[in-house]
């Protein structure tokens, strides 16, 4: 069986939404339902949090959730790459003994997670380095039917987009989004890639991650209906 290490960031600034990770919605903070989430799935052998926040650090103490490390201020800007705070917690823990198979990233901004997401992504990730969750954009946005302009004219993005003149001809295009993103340790650590070369998707209904009040607006309604 592999070690399966669950990995909820939970910094302390957000310019979009201050407290975030803290705000509750549908009863319970955004870090615990990430958490309560990862618990359900049964896919992981650990779960920790990665946050400089000390409040967050309390809240994650009285649910369970482990905070064996503090994030240092260095890797807690807003314009720190993911895969930064990623080594640094997977190289913290190792220093403990604790080495992980797998890295499973658990954004808490994604509440729409079920536990069957966690569990189908663990799934496809045999014969994989990765598995990302992507959710299909509408036709009207795919990269063959979107228009760009230079030098001040108007042209089709991709040149094979100049056929295509109805959004229905319009290839499929897909978004990351922040429900599962599972990479293997060593493609982690040893290439510096969440996605290494072979990369599984994970298809999700609807994709949605919280940075504005909207997009919280637009959470409770969801998770209401």
């Amino acid at each position: 069986q592999m070690r399966v290490l669950g990995f909820i960031p939970a910094r302390a600034g957000s310019k979009g939404l201050p407290g975030k990770n803290r705000r509750i919605l549908g009863g319970m903070s955004l870090v615990e339902r990430a958490f309560r989430v990862a618990c359900e799935s049964g896919v992981c052998d650990r779960i920790v949090t990665s946050t400089d926040d000390l409040a967050v650090m309390e809240l994650a103490r009285k649910i369970g959730l482990d905070v064996p490390f503090i994030r240092p201020a260095e890797l807690s800007g807003d314009a720190t790459p993911m895969i930064d705070v990623l080594q640094h917690g997977v190289s913290s823990l190792e220093r403990t003994g604790y080495r992980p198979d797998v890295v499973l990233l658990l954004q808490p901004t994604s509440p729409l997670r079920t536990a069957q997401h966690l569990r189908d992504a663990l799934a496809l990730l045999e014969g994989h380095d990765s598995v990302c969750s992507v959710a299909e954009v509408p036709r009207t946005l795919s990269p063959h039917y979107v228009m760009k302009i230079e030098h001040g004219l108007l042209s089709s993005f991709l040149p094979a987009g100049r056929s295509v003149t109805r959004r229905q001809d319009a290839p499929p295009a897909y978004v990351r989004e922040g429900t599962a993103y599972l990479v293997r340790r060593d493609v982690l650590m040893d290439q510096s890639s969440i996605y290494g070369s072979r990369c599984a998707p994970l298809l999700v209904e609807s994709a949605l991650s919280i940075d504005t009040e909207c997009d919280w607006q637009e959470a409770e309604r969801l998770l209401a209906a």
